[in-house]
């Protein structure tokens, strides 16, 4: 036997087949050996580790395999099966790796299991069979084998769901973690920092991916710092030590990870090259989180401001991975022309996007779309997706706009059960002008009677709270003694209130008041100011009254022809006393000629439109 000098060489002891790992035992060469049965010796020796290969000479190569063809020892027939996996001394061969795997398998080597499982599991050699490799993966990871476990762990979701149980699976991680596999150590860190087949236990998930950590593995770099960071263990420079240890074994999820600390200078300085190159790498290694770290220094660095670019990195993101919170962000960027040109058709995309997979928000931006005038107007749209953020309390202006859509059939059918459902739900969430809506709809009689002493101490609560509508609601119930004993000075209180706020209804009922110089002095011009505001802002009897004020008022220059156009304006938006108004002037010829008639053709209009004498 020849020893070489002494040198140092970083070899990966591990069987390598396809896109599965079998083992990975890292060392050093310090020997190469000249003599096959001397190798032969050593390999035994050390479990026959497929890398041990790299020990032996090249020229024994031929040697070896010859050898291991006609071996009926079952570690040896492992080790051949391995070889014509990778093709290393001989041409790759899937049926006789298969065959050699099986064999040693049959005389129950323990490392066959593994193999088998990988065989079946790529359709190696023999037909794919997903529940055969998940057989054969789950024995050879109870008896240790880290990487079967490796395989099991990485298994679409689908396939884990219809073939694996995830507690039992712990229970063989957990058995190989203790037994001292870093793959599996890693696993069961996993576990419990996510809660996975197990209660969540940070404490036990640092302890796992520590000694994780301890044996070099190198995505247990990445998940001890990624524990510490959310969890502020460790210390900073740990964090930062042990995600650019993952970068350096090409972890991933890492680039990102690493790359965020020098973008927002989170333990380290902020480098913004730094953070730009590692996430650049992120992307070339497979990490679509990378085009997230991009599009946040275009939004947010003068140095890389650009929004053009991050739509751009938001889209190619999305190409990856569906991730709904970006779909709205999308949505929004189109909806309002950022790094853009606007486009609410594929805002509306996105947004829907973004609901159907789970991101809620988005049905406000929808139902904003379908309440805008023009082309995208659409009641039906609008109450659908305002009903969903509703329900799932996103917005609380939201729960007032189904309340409308029920009160008034927007969108739906109308139901003043289902608006007062929605406008209770309002003023819960401390929406006090629903109170208010609530109080007008019992005003006209669409409520409940028994209700009525419960709106009245809500829409009592809303006053008090300053709330405008409220103050308007409850002063005109107290101004009619609506239900409440009658006071005209405390009406005048809230009226006033919100006459001040600008609400339009309390414009007629002050109007009264200094018309007929009620808690304050009478005013006819402020009365007619108050009448006029009223009817500008679409308040009919605000006119009628006005019309009943100069009809009254024998003081005001040519009072008759001005109450009779006052009446004519208010009878066109029918309401019945200016239509019997209109009549009585007729009648008594008051600023029109006397015509009986006429008269009566008004009175009968006054009649079918709901006018009652003496009420």
């Amino acid at each position: 036997m020849g020893i070489d000098e002494p040198y140092e060489k970083e070899i990966s002891y591990g069987f390598y087949i396809i896109n599965g790992r079998i083992d990975s035992n890292r060392g050093y060469i310090l020997m190469k050996f000249d003599n096959l049965k001397k190798f032969l010796k050593y390999a035994k020796k050390n479990k026959y580790k497929a890398g041990i290969i790299e020990f032996l000479d090249s020229s024994l190569h031929k040697q070896l395999f010859d050898y291991l063809e006609h071996s009926t020892i079952p570690e040896e027939l492992c080790w051949l099966a391995s070889l014509y996996m990778r093709g290393e001394a001989c041409e790759q061969n899937p049926k006789k790796a298969f065959a050699a795997s099986y064999e040693s398998y049959a005389k129950g080597y323990k490392k066959a299991f593994y193999l088998l499982g990988i065989c079946y599991y790529y359709g190696y050699g023999t037909e794919k069979n997903l529940e055969e490799a998940i057989k054969y993966l789950k024995i050879a990871a109870e008896f240790g084998i880290g990487a079967s476990l490796d395989v099991l762990v990485n298994l679409p979701e689908q396939e884990a769901k219809k073939y694996l149980n995830s507690e039992s699976l712990f229970d063989i991680a957990l058995k190989c973690a203790k037994s001292g596999s870093k793959y599996a150590m890693n696993y069961v860190g996993y576990c419990y920092d996510n809660g996975i087949a197990v209660k969540k236990d940070i404490s036990k998930a640092f302890y796992w991916f520590k000694k994780a950590v301890k044996k070099e593995n190198p995505m247990a770099y990445y998940n001890y710092a990624l524990l510490c960071e959310k969890n502020k263990l460790g210390s900073p420079k740990e964090i930062v030590k042990y995600y650019t240890k993952a970068v350096e074994n090409k972890v991933d999820y890492a680039y990102y990870a690493l790359g965020h600390l020098y973008a927002y200078g989170k333990y380290v300085l902020v480098n913004l090259d730094k953070s730009f190159e590692l996430f650049n790498l992120a992307i070339e290694n497979g990490d679509a989180q990378g085009y997230l770290g991009i599009a946040d220094l275009c939004i947010r660095e003068t140095k890389y401001k650009n929004y053009s670019k991050a739509l751009d990195c938001y889209l190619k993101y999305l190409e990856v991975k569906s991730n709904p919170k970006i779909e709205n962000t999308v949505g929004e960027y189109y909806l309002k022309g950022i790094g853009t040109k606007k486009d609410i058709d594929k805002a509306i995309i996105y947004f829907k996007k973004a609901l159907d997979h789970g991101y809620l928000p988005a049905s406000v931006d929808l139902a904003n779309i379908y309440k805008q005038k023009g082309k995208y107007k659409n009641d039906a749209l609008k109450f659908k997706y305002c009903k969903i953020a509703s329900d799932n309390n996103i917005s609380k202006d939201t729960i007032f706009e189904v309340a409308k859509c029920y009160e008034f059939g927007i969108g739906v059918k109308k139901s003043y059960p289902l608006a007062l459902k929605y406008y209770r739900m309002g003023f819960s969430k401390k929406l006090y002008y629903c109170a208010a809506e609530i109080g007008r709809i019992f005003y006209y009689n669409h409520g409940d009677t028994k209700d009525f002493d419960s709106v009245f101490d809500d829409l009592h609560t809303g006053a008090i709270a300053n709330d405008a509508p409220c103050c308007f609601e409850y002063g005109r119930w107290i101004y009619y003694g609506f239900h409440t004993k009658q006071d005209q000075i405390k009406a005048f209180k809230y009226l006033s209130f919100a006459s001040q706020k600008g609400v339009p209804a309390s414009y007629g009922h002050i109007g009264w008041y200094y018309a007929n110089g009620k808690c304050v002095p009478k005013d006819l011009k402020k009365a007619i100011e108050y009448y006029n505001k009223g009817w500008d802002n679409g308040y009919s009897d605000c006119m009628l009254n006005l019309g009943l004020l100069y009809y009254n008022e024998t003081s005001i220059k040519n009072n008759f022809e001005k109450a009779l156009d006052c009446f004519k304006k208010a009878a066109e938006k029918k309401v019945p006393d200016a239509v019997y108004f209109l009549g009585r002037m007729y009648k008594e010829g008051k600023g029109v000629p006397k015509n009986e008639k006429l008269a009566s053709e008004y009175f009968v209009v006054a009649k079918n439109l709901g006018y009652k004498e003496n009420r």
